[in-house]
């Protein structure tokens, strides 16, 4: 969780590698030949997506977690004097009182995803082609490569306001929810 994403990056772009990568050496130990993780066009917005995701992963663990444990005692031991088996504590208490927590764990990690960009530029450039090209990085590339501020700063309002379109939708779904 602490980790940069540069060193994420840089982690990740040495072990899928082609030729020198331990994941091709573990797959070549069960009998399955070299892949090209950041070559491929198709696999390679996979690869750089399932990285993201495990850079990701652990933050998201933490605000569940934390959620879980500030949940309330009370719901449970009434649920448990009434005889409520384990699934019906999940779906009926656990689930809404976690929604608000989950809403805003969906919150933050679309932020990051829409402002993912270093994990992309240390691992692919964008490339193949444009295959692993996002949003961020194509204004990085516009704003630096192409010198065209206005294109790029234009492109920025856009994908703030896409960004703050669903930060809206998630507080007025986390606002209008009433749970137990």
């Amino acid at each position: 969780m602490v980790m940069s994403p540069v060193a994420v990056g840089l982690i990740w772009k040495m072990l899928l590698h082609p030729e020198l990568g331990i994941v091709n050496y573990v797959l070549s130990l069960v009998g399955v030949g070299p892949v090209n993780w950041l070559g491929d066009p198709q696999g390679a917005i996979w690869s750089v997506l399932f990285v993201d995701i495990w850079h990701q992963v652990s933050f998201m663990i933490l605000v569940l977690l934390a959620g879980l444990v500030s949940l309330p005692n009370e719901p449970y031991q009434a649920a448990k004097i009434d005889g409520a088996n384990s699934w019906q504590i999940l779906t009926h208490i656990t689930i809404p009182l976690m929604r608000p927590v989950i809403a805003t764990a969906l919150l933050i990690r679309t932020i990051m995803a829409f402002r993912t960009y270093d994990i992309i530029y240390v691992m692919t450039k964008g490339g193949p082609g444009v295959s692993t090209e996002v949003l961020s990085y194509y204004i990085y590339k516009k704003t630096f490569m192409g010198l065209d501020l206005a294109q790029a700063s234009a492109i920025s309002w856009v994908l703030l306001l896409i960004v703050l379109v669903m930060v809206l939708v998630l507080f007025r779904y986390m606002r209008t929810d009433e749970v137990i």
